[in-house]
């Protein structure tokens, strides 16, 4: 077998190994917060600053429902979370 040969065959087990590890990787699972109007205010607001204090009166330490301790630690909650699809609409 020649080095070009043996070289072709290297690079295509690597590409095979790398397109299976991407397509074997778990789906990225999105958390929905609630499609209401206080969380889809929260959602566009112009800064990130301003959305993370919407986010923070319910969610941050005093709030009623505090984000757990395991969760990450993030800034931009709508970069993970979405809105709840409304019934029967397709995601």
């Amino acid at each position: 077998m020649n080095i070009v040969t043996r070289n072709n065959i290297i690079g295509v087990v690597i590409a095979a190994v790398v397109l299976f590890v991407l397509f074997s990787a778990p789906q990225r699972v999105r958390k929905y917060y609630p499609n209401d109007e206080t969380h889809n205010t929260a959602a566009t607001s112009k800064s990130r600053r301003n959305m993370h204090e919407a986010c923070g009166v319910c969610h941050f330490e005093d709030g009623e429902y505090p984000i757990p301790e395991t969760h990450l630690k993030r800034t931009r909650c709508y970069g993970c979370h979405s809105a709840k699809p409304a019934e029967g609409a397709e995601e």
